[in-house]
């Protein structure tokens, strides 16, 4: 009895081991262009069949070694890729936004009483004109013609297109802006030959070559970079298409 189930179950063993499939692995090499993989990442397994063991690894899988392989340079290796990180490095301006304006030992300042100001400057040299804004009921209106103080009528009858600014005050090269209570609110500054407190001639300048001087703006306003100046003022420049055209302080 016993020799018939052992026969039994040779017999099923052997049978067995015909029907399993083979099964078959292959070496697997992870290359990427010229890179070369680290000893460590290639991968063998045995071809086996089912009265043989099978060959079992720890590696990583496939995926992870491939990430491997295109972070970490092997080594020896010069043709692998390289990461690089950057870090913003920023350089401290070498000077400070001023909100005062200085001419020929004259210093400006936001609030300034254009009175004061005109007893060290003397009186404008240039007429500063803004133009006339009529409406379409005022456009239509026939224009009046005036009496002059020697008592003789003006015979045109053309509207004017501009006036005097009452509150500019043209100097050679930069010019005064008040309010209505003609205190200081802005000077524009027109002559490139015209310096900074700090001595820097703006105007011709690229307005982001300022940031090295200035550090950057606290606010764009068109054509128009504000840099904090401290106080009420700010350093301003108009920079159409990126170039310094004129500069000056204004009112916060």
């Amino acid at each position: 009895m016993k020799k018939t189930i052992l026969a039994l179950v040779f017999v099923l063993m052997v049978s067995t081991c015909v029907a399993l499939p083979r099964v078959h692995y292959k070496q697997i090499e992870f290359k990427e262009k010229d890179i070369s993989v680290p000893a460590a990442r290639k991968e063998t397994y045995a071809e086996t069949t089912c009265d043989a063991t099978i060959q079992t690894t720890t590696q990583a899988p496939a995926e992870e070694a491939y990430a491997v392989i295109v972070t970490q340079a092997p080594a020896g290796n010069t043709s692998s890729p390289k990461s690089y990180s950057y870090e913003p490095v920023e350089k401290a301006p070498n000077a400070t936004p001023s909100g005062t304006f200085a001419v020929n030992g004259v210093n400006i300042n936001i609030g300034d009483d254009i009175s004061a100001v005109k007893a060290i400057l003397g009186e404008p040299v240039n007429t500063i004109y803004v133009p006339i804004e009529y409406s379409e009921d005022e456009y239509d209106t026939p224009y009046e013609p005036v009496t002059n103080a020697e008592g003789e009528t003006e015979t045109t009858t053309e509207k004017p297109l501009a006036r005097a600014d009452d509150n500019a005050y043209g100097y050679d090269g930069f010019t005064i802006y008040t309010g209505d209570n003609k205190l200081v609110e802005r000077v524009d500054v027109t002559d490139p030959n015209i310096e900074t407190t700090k001595g820097i001639r703006p105007i011709g300048m690229s307005v982001f070559s300022l940031a090295d001087s200035y550090g950057g703006p606290v606010a764009v306003e068109g054509d128009i970079y504000k840099f904090a100046s401290g106080g009420n003022a700010y350093m301003y420049f108009d920079a159409p298409a990126g170039v310094v055209a004129s500069w000056g302080i204004i009112k916060r």
